[in-house]
């Protein structure tokens, strides 16, 4: 049934408080953060509790036949956010219920509460008088048995036709950019990809370094007021010829801040400018000219900051200056190669990012995001390909962050990058918490802080919790793969295949070659047993890999043998001698698990343990081993895990 006018009214439902008008969502006092979409569509849902909501309803209310985005997407998108922050179950829903192919039902009893005895006077009053026993009443809950209520609004049909018209302009309202419901005390600002404009591809890590400088700079300018898009999303805008408002739209942002840098030879220009996107009205623009071997660069990128900052300045009442980088021009160019090489993820921008992570701190030793950088490196190497930290100390990733501390201990990403380090590789869960909270009070806009806490907390089995954390990474980095993917991962540890292959298959829409979405699909599809699509799922893993022939094989070996002959034509590729980078004893000891030999599976987990494999972590959660957890030699070797890490 349709409700008053929700812009000035105050919704209950369990613990959760819904302020309209104040656009802000509380659970016991505490406010929850979800981004402007979100939140209009559960206003809208709440306001129509009990119906369903149809998806033609909320195309037409927050998007508009006008706007033209992936509306499939951004729905699933929104409807995520609102169940992540009210810990909703998609299978067992509490709050809002899926009916398939039609659109969402909010299922919870709600009340209402009159903010304003006043105001609520004055709203009746336009609609005609109405017994003072009501309109006294200050809260009003609605229930579906509440006879009395139906007979009321069966005695003054005109109530009703003048409540449903009032829901209607009030849809409209919620999408008016004139008043914008935002839950955030925050502005959202995303940094588009700089365009390089030198003529030369191999300048590219100049324009992306700009546009990563940019955003960790002004995350830091004032981060309880000024939330900025992180890396990986605004990234996917490279070459985009999407219209500034369609980007705005999808990235829940009022301006982009855009721009061009050009080098010729010597020579450098640097152009910016605030963009409000709606109107395409620019807010502010400047152009910067200087000489790299001068080592003005870095100048110019805190100049630009500072001055966007001063187009924001009534916005941001107070503006906390960043650290100072490195003086070294040689130092910054060399830092800004490295996070290039970083963000790709591959074995071998690893391995050059960590050279020219080195190459920066043998210029300027006082580096701290350098040596950050380099922590992160290490970690995430370790992380991805266990072989390849061979030739490093095993405590090489906390040393870098330790380091980087000492030089600046305001400094979030080093904290996060000493929390991975402490939780993955020292097995100190206490510590690594304390990092993680450390992180981010310093910049709650940290996307891969709260992206790793998420995992951390999924690790420990505190899912829900975790949900809320990759909720708010979401947040700040709305289209990053992995926070998407990462999410189905969650949800696999906790056993909900269904939610975790949903959340796979929405990140392999946005990128089919997506490696760790391919991987995880197929040990979802495995623990459900779901054999013909898991095969699939690991043959395109090996087809994005390059390696065709491992696709061919297991494509043989399941016509020969079922999924079995699947795993132990995998298991037959970890043992070939070039395969150590790539698979480490607790992959190994999962493949063994599913094909049944449990001694193998144990003693590929031992020797795990006793090289300190990161992996570790998720021994306690991963449900390939839930096989495993009658046999003793298994059991000790978790509970001797769960010993160490309590400390």
């Amino acid at each position: 049934m349709r409700l008053e006018n929700p812009i000035s009214t105050i919704f209950t439902f369990g613990v959760f408080h819904l302020d309209t008008q104040k656009g802000e969502l509380k659970r016991l006092g505490t406010v929850l953060r979800l981004s402007p979409q979100p939140f209009k569509l559960l206003v809208m849902l709440v306001a129509r509790h009990g119906e369903v909501v149809s998806r033609d309803d909320i195309q037409q209310a927050l998007w508009g036949p006008e706007t033209f985005v992936d509306f499939e997407r951004g729905l699933n998108h929104c409807v995520r956010q609102i169940r992540a922050v009210l810990g909703d179950d998609a299978a067992a829903p509490s709050y809002i219920e899926t009916v398939p192919r039609i659109g969402y039902r909010f299922v919870a009893p709600v009340s209402i509460v009159s903010p304003e005895p006043a105001n609520a006077n004055s709203s009746l009053d336009a609609m005609g008088s109405l017994p003072q026993s009501a309109s006294a009443k200050g809260t009003e809950t609605f229930q579906a048995g509440n006879k009395r209520r139906w007979l009321f609004f069966a005695a003054l049909p005109g109530v009703i036709f003048v409540l449903a018209g009032m829901a209607l302009l009030v849809f409209h309202h919620l999408k008016s950019e004139s008043r914008p419901v935002n839950p955030f005390p925050r502005l959202m600002v995303a940094v588009m990809p700089f365009e390089n404009l030198t003529g030369d591809p191999g300048q590219e890590y100049l324009s992306d370094g700009m546009t990563d400088e940019l955003i960790v700079y002004l995350g830091r300018i004032s981060p309880t007021r000024l939330g900025v898009i992180a890396r990986a999303s605004a990234m996917r805008y490279k070459h985009t010829e999407k219209h500034p408002a369609q980007i705005s739209s999808e990235l829940g942002v009022k301006y982009l801040l855009e721009g061009v840098v050009k080098r010729s030879g010597k020579n450098i220009r640097i152009t910016a400018h605030l963009v409000k996107p709606d109107d395409q009205t620019d807010m502010w623009a400047d152009t910067y000219d200087g000489e790299i071997d001068a080592e003005r660069i870095l100048e110019f990128q805190q100049t630009v900051a500072t001055r966007v900052a001063q187009s924001l300045s009534i916005l941001l009442p107070e503006v906390r200056t960043p650290h100072n980088a490195t003086s070294s021009k040689d130092a910054y160019e060399a830092y800004l190669k490295g996070r290039y090489e970083w963000n790709k993820r591959n074995e071998v921008g690893f391995l050059k990012s960590i050279d020219y992570f080195k190459d920066a701190l043998a210029i300027d030793p006082g580096y701290a995001d350098a040596w950050a950088g380099l922590a992160d490196s290490y970690n995430l190497s370790r992380e991805y390909f266990e072989g390849l930290s061979n030739s490093v100390p095993a405590d090489a990733g906390k040393e870098a962050a330790l380091k980087a501390l000492a030089l600046d201990p305001n400094l979030s990403e080093a904290h996060a990058s000493l929390a991975f380090s402490l939780w993955h590789y020292d097995r100190n869960f206490t510590e690594a918490e304390v990092e993680f909270h450390k992180a981010l009070d310093l910049n709650p806009n940290n996307a891969v802080a709260h992206h790793w806490y998420a995992i951390f907390l999924a690790s420990r089995g505190s899912f829900n919790e975790a949900r809320n954390q990759l909720n708010m990474a979401d947040v700040v980095d709305p289209s990053s793969l992995i926070v998407i993917t990462n999410s189905g991962w969650v949800n696999y540890f906790a056993r909900d295949y269904d939610s975790a292959i949903r959340y796979y298959q929405e990140a392999l829409q946005m990128d089919s070659g997506f490696q760790p979405a391919q991987m995880k699909l197929a040990w979802a599809y495995e623990q459900k047993g779901m054999w013909p699509q898991a095969l699939e799922t690991r043959r395109g893993f090996y087809l994005a890999s390059g390696h065709p022939e491992i696709a061919l094989e297991l494509s043989k070996a399941f016509a020969q043998a079922g999924y079995p002959g699947v795993l132990r034509t995998i298991i037959a590729e970890t043992q070939k001698p070039d395969a150590g980078s790539y698979y480490s004893d607790y992959e190994r000891a999962k493949l063994y698990a599913m094909v049944g030999d449990s001694d193998k599976a144990v003693a590929l987990l031992q020797r795990a343990y006793a090289s300190h494999s990161g992996w570790l972590v998720y021994l306690a959660v991963e449900p390939a081993f839930d096989k495993l957890r009658s046999n003793p030699d298994f059991a000790r070797l978790v509970s001797q895990a769960a010993l160490e890490y309590s400390h």
